[in-house]
């Protein structure tokens, strides 16, 4: 029998539905248009198979359930993956350069998630639809594209304006990576240290290169290719910033259907099975 409160407590959904059910019709004369009546069309959506375009508007209306059951096991698949590589390419600082058609592809799948993921917290922070070729929070950006005759659609520039928005030290959060150097825990990462909503970090932009010019060379070297940005120390930043994205969206979460407006620092071991590689921001004194 599953664990209740685990992703795969779904015998118990049935009575959970019940009991909200009837707290909603308790309190449905006070706040009919309110927590309740949106959640509940929530609810619906997602136990009739999923919200379409057109349903409340087109927003995100995930629940800590399929959070953990979508999201977070997908990272922990990515990060089982690098740590299988572990045992080939230790985890220090001096293996940084290290490059491979492993990494490579670890790169790019990391680097996907991050958009994928970036996408349904813009849906979920802001309360937009997402439409093709228009950017609803990051105006400039799409009017100095149109000055370049480039498309405009919406990418991790105008992500940043909406989540440093909700989270404006994001750029500035170290993860501590659960390796020793020297015996100590020295093995820092700032992985999203200086994005803003027309800069975005160091490892994105190798990030690009690798996916679209990887046979040519950024710099006068051309002896080395572009390729060779899918190295450990690019590899390990790039999850590390999945890592927190996942954090701070469980923790959005979590507030939101506890109905909390206030910080929270997340509980140890609320989002399980924990991290193998990182330590838990919340140890850092962290909330939303």
């Amino acid at each position: 029998m599953p664990v209740p409160g685990s992703v795969s407590d779904h015998w118990s959904w049935g009575l959970t539905d019940k009991i909200f059910i009837a707290r909603y019709r308790q309190q449905k004369s006070r706040c009919k248009n309110g927590f309740y009546g949106t959640r509940l069309k929530n609810y619906r959506g997602n136990r009739g198979g999923g919200m379409k375009d057109g349903d409340i508007n087109g927003l995100s209306s995930m629940t800590i359930v399929e959070f953990k059951g979508t999201c977070w096991s997908y990272y922990l698949t990515l990060e089982k993956d690098v740590l299988n590589v572990e045992p080939y390419v230790s985890f220090h600082p001096d293996n940084y350069c290290c490059f491979s058609n492993e990494f490579i592809k670890l790169y790019q799948a990391i680097c996907s998630e991050i958009d994928a993921l970036c996408k349904e917290y813009y849906k979920y922070i802001t309360k937009t639809p997402l439409e093709k070729g228009k950017c609803k929070i990051d105006t400039d950006c799409c009017a100095k594209k149109k000055e370049k005759n480039e498309k405009c659609r919406i990418d991790i520039n105008c992500y940043a304006k909406c989540i440093l928005g909700k989270h404006p030290g994001i750029e500035k959060q170290t993860v501590n990576v659960l390796r020793y150097v020297n015996q100590e825990l020295t093995l820092k990462l700032t992985p999203w240290k200086g994005w803003s909503s027309g800069t975005p970090p160091e490892w994105w932009k190798k990030y690009n290169k690798v996916k679209h010019d990887r046979f040519n060379s950024d710099t006068p070297d051309t002896s080395k290719r572009n390729y060779q940005h899918a190295n450990l120390e690019n590899v390990l930043n790039a999850l590390a910033a999945l890592y927190v994205l996942e954090e701070k969206l469980f923790t959005v979460l979590t507030v939101d259907e506890t109905r909390r407006t206030r910080p929270i620092r997340v509980p140890h071991g609320t989002l399980s099975p924990e991290s193998s590689l990182f330590v838990p921001l919340w140890q850092s004194g962290w909330g939303v």
